[in-house]
């Protein structure tokens, strides 16, 4: 497979309202070294109000709110083969959350693109993440992530390296929309 140069690339976040970290999930838009005209961000967000708002000022940003009928008959649609007794369901259900891995594919199948990164919103991003993971995609591969990252501790004031218990991180995730339709994500 060979990945064009400077594709046009849909990074997908994942929000529940946490309205104190648009700044930083802004910044890291704006502050990735690649053509910003090949970007969009669309984020995904089933918190309890809607912000809008905040992203009214970049066209190339798609928020979309999920409400809680949305999210309500959307979690009528979802299966969990191992929850027979439907405690995760429940759980999903009274807290008016939907799993993550849904609201991934949810993002995913609303983009624009052929390529999707997967950024977190409360983590600071290397300017040139999007930049080195598409020449590693140059190799042949549709997907590329981390299984470790380096973190900050606030209170120890010190860096330290996180293993991911799941092997991966997804929210270092750049694969290609073929890597997507062969399985999309796990929603449990």
């Amino acid at each position: 497979m060979s990945v064009e140069e400077n594709p046009h690339i849909s990074i997908i976040t994942l929000l529940r309202g946490e309205k104190e970290f648009i700044p930083l999930l802004k910044d890291n838009f704006d502050k990735f070294d690649y053509p910003q005209d090949k970007l969009e961000l669309l984020i995904i967000d089933d918190g309890k109000e809607s912000l809008v708002s905040e992203f009214l000022d970049d066209e190339r940003i798609l928020y979309l709110h999920l409400s809680d009928k949305e999210i309500q008959e959307f979690l009528e649609k979802i299966e969990f083969p191992h929850d027979k007794e439907k405690v995760l369901w429940n759980y999903q259900s009274k807290t008016k959350r939907l799993p993550n891995g849904f609201k991934r594919d949810y993002g995913v199948g609303m983009a624009s693109h052929d390529h999707y990164f997967h950024m977190d919103y409360d983590t600071v991003y290397n300017p040139r993440a999007i930049t080195r993971k598409l020449r590693l995609m140059t190799r042949g591969t549709e997907c590329i992530y981390n299984s470790s990252i380096l973190c900050y501790d606030f209170y120890g004031k010190g860096m330290y390296k996180s293993e991911s218990p799941y092997k991966i991180y997804e929210g270092t995730m750049l694969h290609t929309k073929n890597y997507w339709q062969n399985g999309g994500f796990k929603w449990t």
